[in-house]
Formats: C-alpha cells, sequence, structure tokens
C-alpha cells in the first residue's frame, strides 16, 4: 500500500517548518546572549586609548598596538580604523566592562577574533605598514571632518 503523494509533500512541508523555527529560536537565544559595549563605555574606552601628540583627542587616539586610529574610521579596513575589542574574549569569560575593552586597529581585531591565544606580533604583522607624515593626516582629518584641529602639545604630554 503506498501513501498518497500529497501526504508525503505535507509531512515534508512540516520538518521544513520546524527546522525554520528551530533556527529562528537558535538565533533569537544568540542574540540575547550576544555581548557588547554601551555607548558610554565605548566613550571610556576611546577615552583611555594612547594619544597622539599634538592632534586632537578627540579625533585621533593610538590603539592598543600603538598603531594611529581616528574616531570616525570606525568599522572599515582601512590602516586608520578601529574597533572596541575585547581584551578577554567574552567566549573565553570576559565581561562588557570599561576594563576589559581596548582600541585596537579593525585588522588586528579581525585576526584576535576568536581565537583562544594570539601572539602580539602575530597582530602587527596584520596591520598595514602605511606610516602618516603630519600634512598627509592633516589632509584626512580635513576630508573627514571638514577641519584641523590641533591640540595642545603640552596637554598630551604625560609626566613622570
Amino acid at each position: 500500500m503506498s501513501v498518497p503523494q500529497q501526504y508525503i509533500h505535507i509531512n515534508q512541508q512540516e520538518q521544513i517548518e520546524e527546522q525554520q523555527t528551530e533556527q529562528f529560536q537558535r538565533t533569537q537565544r544568540a542574540r540575547r546572549e550576544y555581548k557588547y559595549f554601551n555607548w558610554s563605555q565605548k566613550d571610556e574606552c576611546w577615552n583611555k586609548a594612547g594619544f597622539m601628540i599634538g592632534r586632537n583627542p578627540e579625533r585621533w587616539r593610538l590603539d592598543a598596538l600603538g598603531n594611529p586610529v581616528c574616531k570616525a574610521l570606525r568599522g572599515c579596513l582601512g590602516s586608520l580604523c578601529y574597533e572596541y575589542d575585547y581584551i578577554i574574549p567574552v567566549n573565553q569569560g570576559g565581561k562588557d566592562v570599561v576594563e576589559n575593552c581596548q582600541i585596537l586597529q579593525t585588522l588586528a581585531s579581525k585576526e584576535k577574533q576568536n581565537k583562544q591565544t594570539v601572539q602580539f606580533s602575530d597582530l602587527k604583522a596584520v596591520v598595514p605598514k602605511q606610516k602618516f607624515n603630519e600634512w598627509e593626516l592633516d589632509t584626512i582629518e580635513k576630508a573627514i571632518y571638514g577641519n584641523i584641529y590641533k591640540a595642545d602639545v603640552f596637554q598630551q604630554v604625560e609626566h613622570r
């Protein structure tokens, strides 16, 4: 005795719908468990990053590897772009706290992502080797912000 074709089709459709529902539920759980820094924490993380002497600290900082980054260039892939990075990744027990946040050039951040251990030299190796002189940084700042703001050098120098 054979099963009518319409019943087979209905059963397959039910299985597909059940799989889609399971996938949707997994996605929703993952979204609830996703960790991120809030805007206040991101501001504090930016403010604790190293200064670029002579540059406006609201626009320019040095990432954890010493690379210059521009605040307006978050998330892109260029040499002046950056991410808010977990020092200790969430999947290794890292928390969403400012003390666990650092500014890191985007390509270095992507290299570090979801790895158990990463060497400093491995991160430095993926960062673009491009160096910018003052005139080039001025040109970039003018293009992004429409003006150039030079910070007082003496405010940026840390006395020990």
